[in-house]
């Protein structure tokens, strides 16, 4: 689920409900408090320019990276 206007490490606190197949609602969960982006993987390193190699030519064209 994706929930817009939030910033990372900002602290937020939340609560659920349920609705039923017809639309009945259950009762709200406790209050939970969370910190967004607290579970995100890291953001992966940049990669050297020296460890790009692209080739082309009339109907093809490639591109290798040295992954370390």
């Amino acid at each position: 689920m994706t929930i817009t206007g939030y910033l990372t490490g900002e602290e937020v606190e939340i609560r659920m409900l349920a609705l039923a197949v017809g639309g009945t609602p259950s009762a709200y969960s406790p209050t939970v408090s969370i910190l967004v982006g607290e579970d995100d993987p890291a953001a992966p390193s940049s990669i050297d320019n020296e460890a790009l190699r692209a080739e082309d030519g009339v109907g093809h064209a490639a591109l290798a990276a040295i992954i370390i």
